[in-house]
């Protein structure tokens, strides 16, 4: 595609050629843009207003900020272009890729109804059972240790512990671990 300064009047073969020749003005690809391209409102977040990242000559401003929320939104817009849901994994085409993956490997549609899956469910939920109603006073900073001496993974440790601490006022440097 053909592109044109807007300053000098001078043709390029293409937006990327035409952004390193705005050096020559003094200008950077984005002053260039906000000062001959820009449209109205463009550069600011659709859903919040707040000003949106550059992504260059040919492309101009992001269309959401990179706030957790209006990128939701983003994905969203996409994923209902391309598939008309909010979600990918709420299309009948995902739900036929699950079900056939889950055919393959434990040969049934659902892995929930698998005995490997249930087995390993059941062992995962007995070790938190064993701990259920228990309180543990545990060095902070040797979680990995505690895992070990508690006899399970060090990850699963932490996602128990996960908004379940609470600073022991008597040991300021230890915390209760509520495990129910």
């Amino acid at each position: 595609m053909k592109s044109l300064c807007k300053i000098c009047q001078k043709e390029f073969s293409s937006f990327f050629k035409l952004s390193h020749h705005c050096k020559q003005h003094n200008l950077s690809a984005k002053e260039y843009f906000d000062l001959y391209l820009k449209k109205e409102n463009e550069g600011f977040c659709f859903k919040c207003r707040s000003i949106t990242n550059f992504k260059s000559i040919e492309k101009g401003y992001e269309k959401y900020c990179p706030s957790k929320d209006c990128s939701m939104e983003k994905k969203k817009e996409t994923c209902k272009r391309k598939y008309g849901t909010d979600f990918f994994f709420q299309t009948d085409e995902h739900k036929q890729k699950t079900e056939i993956t889950n055919l393959k490997k434990y040969g049934v549609k659902s892995s929930n109804q698998s005995e490997s899956i249930k087995n390993k469910i059941t062992q995962r939920n007995r070790k938190i059972k064993e701990y259920e109603n228990s309180v543990f006073i545990i060095e902070y900073a040797n979680a990995k240790k505690a895992s070990e001496i508690l006899n399970i993974k060090y990850t699963t440790l932490n996602n128990i512990l996960t908004g379940k601490t609470k600073k022991c006022k008597e040991y300021p440097n230890k915390f209760w671990i509520y495990v129910d």
